[in-house]
């Protein structure tokens, strides 16, 4: 389902859970965490094979949108 992440990691400033679902199951996910999000912030964004635009251009933000660093992106560096 996903993985904890104790600490900021790559682009996210912020500790967070990361958690990958396909394009069918969108319909159901995303309006679930709209309202079930108890004030968290929640990043949605498509996955492409290019982690800039997928963070940059095309993210969906449920809460507050946070600042990323995406100059880690940038540098070509998608590891994390």
């Amino acid at each position: 389902m996903g993985r904890w992440r104790d600490e900021p990691v790559g682009p996210h400033p912020k500790p967070m859970f990361q958690m990958a679902f396909g394009a069918e199951t969108f319909k159901d996910i995303v309006p679930w965490l709209m309202l079930n999000r108890a004030g968290l912030s929640i990043l949605v964004h498509p996955e492409t094979g290019d982690d800039v635009p997928d963070h940059r251009d095309h993210p969906l933000w449920l809460g507050d949108k946070l600042d990323l660093d995406i100059s880690f992106l940038e540098a070509g560096n998608t590891s994390a």
